[in-house]
């Protein structure tokens, strides 16, 4: 309990960034925790440290890093117990996606917008597919706790997620769940995702892909194995499958690589995928940056911990379903690949159902 109770202590006043996170597929959770007058610049011999690497959608910011000068491991179990001793007074209240969004009219027509225009440039043969994203803010007066609550909730909810909440003083209060791997190193090699196409999930039937997610995931999964072959790299692709992430299917490749020289050269070239960007990649950002009304901040950037509990290696994850806090609103951000065969109402609901990831466990 006293430990928890430091933690929150500590986050409240602001002195420490932070990052607390659960691999997929594991019961431990770690804290990784700094002191800010440490900052939060990327030491340039990352791959031999202990921290939290954080790279946001726009590749021209910097990366950040949280060291891990207090580490902490707990079961989940542990975790909850010590939590349920302390949260009275941290549930949160409603948070309606529908009803309660600010501006919820004036978001609806800006994806109009952005669509349309998408639908365009793909007609003209100008990109391939583009992902166009939204950020819908909610005037929430948050308590720490009440995330802390949230987070737990997704715990629960979301086996198969890297699950990560962290702060840091520049970019605030993140939360993320997300389904799909950007770069993982183990001792059997590294592995990357090729992740695209949603279906929603429909009681226990298995879902019935139609060409236009398979469309979406054949451009991510070509635009891999281009980037590997121009970097020299051989690997081993699995079969395509269909895998489960919340409310939501999706379609996945695993590419597993057994050696690679220049791991800061493959994340440059590797970031941001299709899955997030688009193809072509840079005509797709650009488009990105001119038409979404919103700075993406690290919504579909990556991160992940490096060398966890001293085993060499880094799980990287990009962070899909997320929902950022700057001290006066919850701005909840979700998007979806458009491709020829989009259809406006069908890509609206898609980001919908990916933004109740996260608000169904801030409806608490």
């Amino acid at each position: 309990m006293l430990v928890f109770e430091n933690f929150i202590k500590k986050v409240q006043l602001g002195s420490v960034s932070f990052a607390l996170f659960r691999e997929p597929h594991t019961n431990e959770l770690h804290f990784f925790m700094q002191d800010i007058t440490q900052g939060n610049a990327l030491p340039k011999n990352w791959q031999n440290q202990t921290g939290f690497y954080i790279q946001g959608f726009d590749k021209s910011d910097k990366i950040k890093w949280i060291y891990a000068d207090q580490y902490i491991k707990i079961s989940v179990n542990d975790f909850k117990l010590s939590w349920d001793s302390i949260a009275d007074g941290y549930k949160i209240k409603e948070v309606d996606l529908e009803s309660k969004t600010v501006y919820s009219q004036v978001f609806r027509e800006a994806y109009n917008n952005s669509f349309n225009k998408a639908q365009k440039a793909i007609e003209k043969g100008e990109l391939k597919k583009v992902v166009i994203s939204r950020c819908d803010k909610q005037d929430y007066p948050l308590k720490w706790g009440e995330m802390i609550q949230a987070y737990i909730e997704a715990l629960e909810l979301y086996p198969s997620a890297f699950i990560n909440l962290m702060y840091t003083p520049e970019e605030g209060l993140w939360f993320g769940v997300s389904p799909e791997v950007f770069l993982v190193k183990t001792s059997e090699g590294y592995v990357i995702d090729a992740l695209a196409g949603s279906l929603k999930k429909t009681e226990d039937l298995q879902p019935e892909w139609g060409d236009k997610e398979k469309k979406e995931q054949g451009l991510v999964e070509l635009y891999i194995e281009s980037l590997l072959d121009d970097l020299g790299l051989t690997y081993q692709k699995s079969k395509t499958e269909s895998i489960l992430a919340g409310n939501l299917w999706h379609l996945r490749s695993r590419y597993v690589i057994d050696e690679i020289n220049e791991v800061n050269a493959l994340i440059a070239a590797l970031h941001p995928t299709p899955a997030v960007c688009g193809m072509p990649k840079w005509d797709s950002m650009d488009f990105i940056v001119e038409n979404e009304s919103y700075d993406r901040g690290l919504y579909a950037g990556f991160w992940g911990p490096v060398n966890l509990a001293h085993q060499q290696g880094f799980q990287f994850y990009v962070n899909l379903r997320c929902v950022h806090w700057d001290g006066d609103y919850l701005s909840f951000f979700a998007g979806g690949g458009i491709v020829e065969d989009s259809n406006l109402d069908k890509e609206w609901e898609e980001t919908q159902l990916k933004m109740k990831t996260i608000g169904d466990v801030l409806t608490l």
